[in-house]
């Protein structure tokens, strides 16, 4: 086996491991898919309430998968939908204060778990890491548009 297909599979085994460990470190912390609508929810608009298809452009979905995830959301008691006050025809949704909550909770644990991988990583790691995060992101959003062009064609 060459390098490159070595550094390809250790990669591949790096991101996988990560992943899981990722799962088990959150445990029952772990926000879930859905928390991210909770989360936008809160800051598309300010806290004020939002139309379901600004949500599915932002998170990058269908109509069909934030209504199911806006279903969740109700079930669960963390979000409601309300009419617009100035079109009665629209149907905004918004935090309950539940939903708020589940917010606040969320963003806690996560920061705490930030601050204890800092804080094991120090200093010049964390940088370096956050470089190389940015490097991938890069690559990614380049990748997916070249693609995106290719299929189009």
């Amino acid at each position: 086996m060459d390098v490159e297909r070595l550094h390809i599979r250790k990669m591949i085994e790096t991101m996988m491991q990560a992943r899981i460990l990722n799962r088990k470190a959150h445990g029952h912390h772990r926000p879930g898919k859905n928390f991210f609508i909770l989360l936008e929810i809160q800051h598309l608009n300010n806290g004020q309430p939002v139309m379901p298809s600004a949500l599915a452009s932002k998170l990058d979905v269908s109509q069909a998968a934030i209504s199911q995830m806006i279903n969740l959301q109700v079930k669960g008691g963390f979000v409601r939908r309300v009419h617009d006050s100035h079109d009665r025809r629209l149907v905004l949704v918004e935090l309950t204060p539940a939903g708020k909550q589940r917010v606040i909770d969320s963003m806690k644990h996560f920061e705490a778990y930030i601050d204890q991988l800092v804080d094991y990583m120090g200093v010049e790691e964390t940088r370096e890491f956050i470089r190389l995060l940015n490097k991938v992101f890069e690559f990614s959003e380049d990748y997916m548009k070249r693609t995106d062009e290719r299929n189009c064609l």
